[in-house]
């Protein structure tokens, strides 16, 4: 975790009440860790195109349907403007692939089939790019 954390440029928290209810980053992996991550989803997508990735999408059950991560995320992506960004979800992250789904990301296409692979447990997602 704490590499994870030395490779974010942006973290974004909210808290209520003093605790934390909400978390989410921006960070660059460098590019041979991008293109591992492109080659394990066999995409089509250049890793080189994206150097940034939205990581950390946390927000408490109690909290969702109150804008506190609709916030939160509006003031990180900021901060790339229309950067191509891709992020990783596990298939089963309802919260993350509802706002991947929100701010435009779109399963990244496999090489094998041209189409989402919806077998594998962690999916890549891109936004932006060609």
């Amino acid at each position: 975790m704490r590499k994870d954390l030395k490779a974010a440029f942006r973290l974004g928290f909210a808290t209520y009440k003093g605790d934390l209810i909400a978390v989410s980053g921006l960070r660059k992996p460098r590019t041979p860790a991008r293109a591992r991550l492109f080659a394990m989803a066999d995409t089509t997508a250049d890793p080189k195109q994206y150097k940034v990735q939205l990581d950390w999408i946390y927000l408490h059950p109690d909290h969702r349907k109150k804008g506190v991560l609709t916030k939160l995320l509006k003031h990180l992506l900021a901060e790339v403007g229309s950067n191509p960004l891709f992020a990783l979800a596990r298939s089963d992250d309802e919260l993350a692939l509802e706002v991947l789904d929100q701010y435009k990301f779109e399963p990244a296409r496999s090489n094998a089939e041209m189409a989402p692979d919806t077998s594998k447990p962690m999916k890549l997602f891109l936004r932006g790019g060609s």
